[in-house]
């Protein structure tokens, strides 16, 4: 393992940049699942028109209510308030990054996690040269079709990696040793039948747009066209702050824990409401859009990687091919469920609405 890793923030958020976590602990933002099989875009017709039904009653409908006469009082706002909405978006795009991007894309990594990489002893200079020579690599291992990029006006203003591989979930240890830190150089498996999630960064003009969630459901895309099962590890931010608590509660402090200590007290935090009955929820505000999103977590690992709120403590994430087994036997189908919901991720209107 080096000696440090200027990408561990990369891993502590793999669905969220700095600012969305930021809006994670707020319990604010709103979130991108597909989990249910009965979604429009899991029906066998794979019906365009019902995609365009779903649209048009968009527009039809103020709060359930149907609006067919823009005479009436108020509905001239609320329709001006969609069309401002519809060309907010359309400055939004999502596409496959080119090698051209990857300065930008450093720009974008190291700006939207700043207060991470704060923390490690190394110049701009040295950091920005590290983070471009890794990224270089990535690159060249997994290309366009995994690097997802997010443009707000021509501006890339974000980004997602994934990498199909043959590690399986049950053996990740950390992110360094998942990557190879960072580099990919063991992790790239073009017939892996996992889709790891290594990175995703986006800058405040991209999250505030809600921008992530088109990354997101971009890579649903994938899982669902491949037939993936996709993980990676999440931080805990809300871990430190509990944490706290509980030692003044005892009586104690945080630094006076040993290392059991800490370790029995991340279970218990882990664990809260993670048994996900009928209403249960994850405690940890990061760990609810993901379990809200349709993932599920088997297990905390100690050591992830460096994230002081989560006292470095993170948790494996994995979120499975939402699609029913009778369409997954299918190539055909699964591409073309696939091609409706990657459709959507390209129209911030649409992620931010059908969804």
């Amino acid at each position: 393992m080096e000696a440090y890793s200027p990408e561990r923030a990369d891993a502590a958020a793999p669905w969220g940049a700095e600012t969305n976590v930021d809006l994670a602990a707020e319990e604010d933002g709103s979130v991108i699942a597909i989990t249910d099989s009965g979604s429009d875009y899991a029906d066998t017709s794979l019906d365009v028109s019902r995609i365009r039904d779903r649209i048009s009653h968009i527009f039809r409908t103020q709060n359930g209510v149907e609006v067919n006469d823009y005479s009436e009082p108020g509905a001239v706002l609320t329709l001006k308030k969609r069309v401002e909405a519809i060309n907010a978006g359309r400055s939004m795009n999502v596409r496959p990054a080119m090698y051209r991007d990857l300065e930008r894309l450093v720009e974008v990594d190291m700006q939207a996690f700043r207060s991470v990489y704060r923390h490690y002893d190394v110049s701009l200079t040295e950091l920005k040269a590290d983070l471009f020579d890794k990224f270089q690599q990535r690159f060249e291992r997994v290309g366009s079709k995994w690097i997802a990029v997010l443009e707000k006006d021509k501006q890339v203003v974000g980004f997602l990696t994934a990498c199909p591989t043959s590690k399986p979930p049950e053996d990740f240890v950390s992110w360094e040793d998942t990557t190879d830190s960072g580099t990919l150089a063991s992790t790239y498996d073009p017939d892996g039948r996992y889709l790891y999630a290594v990175s995703l960064s986006v800058v405040p003009e991209g999250s505030k747009l809600a921008g992530q969630d088109m990354l997101m459901v971009d890579l649903i895309s994938k899982v669902i066209e491949g037939d993936y099962t996709a993980y990676f590890e999440s931080r805990l931010p809300g871990l430190k702050r509990w944490m706290h608590r509980r030692c003044r509660e005892e009586g104690s402090t945080l630094d006076s824990l040993s290392e059991a200590q800490k370790q029995t007290y991340a279970e218990d935090y882990f664990r809260l409401n993670t048994q996900f009955l009928p209403g249960d929820k994850p405690i940890d505000p990061l760990l609810k859009i993901y379990h809200a999103m349709g993932a599920y977590f088997p297990r905390l690992v100690p050591n992830a990687y460096q994230d002081e709120l989560s006292m470095n403590y993170g948790v494996v994430a994995v979120y499975e091919n939402p699609l029913p087994s009778f369409l997954n036997k299918s190539p055909k189908l699964r591409k073309s469920a696939a091609l409706a919901v990657r459709g959507i991720s390209r129209s911030h209107y649409l992620t931010k609405r059908i969804f």
